[in-house]
């Protein structure tokens, strides 16, 4: 069902999600979203695997893009500074 889900980082704090469904129902959209949040989580944590680099971060979607065949979402990852 989620296979349809690819995510590719295009910066250190962007990162976009796509899927080959289009006109996403409430239900799906949240489905896709959970999917896509867990993925960036996943490229997070192993970019600092093994590092004493827990940075905390929040993930929100800036924009969601529909196209003919698919939809994109467009994620930006804010990093928390630690003192």
């Amino acid at each position: 069902m989620m296979n349809d889900i690819s995510v590719k980082r295009t910066s250190q704090t962007q990162f976009i999600c796509a899927t080959d469904s289009v006109e996403l129902n409430a239900e799906r959209l949240f489905s896709v979203q959970e999917v896509c949040t867990g993925k960036i989580v996943e490229a997070i944590n192993r970019q600092y695997e093994g590092t004493n680099m827990g940075l905390p971060f929040e993930i929100e979607i800036e924009n969601i893009i529909e196209l003919s065949k698919s939809t994109l979402f467009l994620y930006r990852v804010k990093f928390q500074e630690i003192i």
